[in-house]
């Protein structure tokens, strides 16, 4: 294609100036594309066509400065570079947003390599597009946000999903402000999902579970963040946030009381079976909940698969199960017997 050249993976654009000009621009104008050698041609096009645009409104005006009698080299050198920086803009793309943000942020290492690859799922949907005011930009931008979105929700939580999206939102935003383009990103929407048709531990399952807690020395405190996840909801996160005066295990009717995120208590968790184990198990499962959210559900998975013989068991299976199981019953009841009692009725608990 005329005017591009091909340097290894990578697409640049080269144009020589004519001659009368040289003295003012240098011999050509060259530029690297943010593209590769996999892009369609429609995008090459494209990208070369908006840099045509930018060449002669350069030639342009350094034929119209040298024509003027009397002109000053010096005043001509300024000219042309306030019209550099003017036109510049016009050239940027989608990927020149996202290293500028990059540099901003001082991304590095391995959370570079996590942005980069959030971002390239991005832009194979929406693609490197040209950053402007245009309203179909903007209308693409939101649509490709959207689908990735709804799309990346087969493989991973919504919350995750979501989490990927933070930081292509936020070099959108940081582009568009530094460069005073007027984008609106819409919030991100989701079908709304019903407890119920989420996947659940049958009851054989959770029978075998519940015969297989305690029964391996060197897996107690795994044993024990999939107990509560089973039978009182507790996520390890909530766990980690219990200090020594929510754990209640020698009451009358032993309980948890749970903490939210701002580390307010919201409800009473019942120890409904495997008390005497919880209790001596506990110190060790609140030490293993505040290690990292990866560490702590790969040993639940590797420990569950172990006992059920699964290779899809989670402790989010175990969660799920519990939810559904309690849908209808108010756990933020502060009545520990009738909580005790509610749901003994609903869970399999041996």
């Amino acid at each position: 294609m005329q005017y591009i050249l091909r340097r290894g993976n990578s697409l640049h654009y080269q144009r020589a100036y004519p001659r009368q000009i040289q003295s003012l621009l240098g011999r050509a104008m060259y530029q690297r594309l943010q593209l590769n050698t996999k892009a369609s041609d429609a995008d090459i096009r494209a990208a070369r066509d908006g840099l045509n645009q930018l060449f002669e409104q350069r030639v342009v005006a350094a034929k119209n400065s040298l024509h003027e009698e009397g002109g000053d080299p010096s005043a001509q050198a300024v000219m042309l570079n306030i019209l550099h920086a003017q036109t510049r803009d016009q050239a940027l793309t989608l990927n020149d947003l996202w290293q500028d943000y990059c540099q901003h942020k001082r991304l590095k290492g391995r959370d570079r390599q996590i942005a980069d690859a959030d971002w390239m799922r991005f832009i194979r949907l929406a693609g490197n597009l040209a950053a402007n005011d245009d309203s179909d930009t903007n209308r693409r931008l939101n649509a490709a946000l959207q689908a990735q979105y709804l799309t990346r929700q087969q493989h991973v939580k919504p919350s995750t999903a979501k989490r990927e999206l933070t930081r292509v939102i936020a070099a959108l935003k940081f582009g568009a402000q530094q460069h005073n383009l007027y984008w609106r990103i819409d919030a991100l929407k989701a079908p709304k999902t019903d407890t119920h048709s989420k996947a659940t531990l049958k009851p054989p399952i959770i029978r075998l579970i519940h015969a297989a807690i305690g029964n391996d020395t060197s897996s107690t405190d795994v044993d024990a963040l999939l107990l509560l996840a089973l039978t009182t909801g507790i996520s390890p996160a909530e766990i980690a946030r219990m200090r020594s005066n929510d754990l209640l295990l020698n009451a009358t009717t032993p309980h948890l009381w749970v903490r939210n995120a701002k580390d307010q208590r919201y409800r009473i968790a019942p120890i409904l079976v495997h008390k005497e184990f919880l209790h001596h198990s506990l110190p060790a499962a609140t030490n293993l909940s505040k290690m990292s959210k990866g560490y702590v559900s790969r040993m639940c998975s590797q420990r569950l698969q172990a006992i059920t013989g699964s290779d899809s068991a989670s402790i989010s299976l175990a969660l799920n199960t519990f939810r559904a199981a309690t849908a209808d019953v108010d756990l933020t009841n502060q009545d520990i017997e009738q909580l005790y009692k509610e749901l003994c009725a609903r869970l399999t608990i041996s």
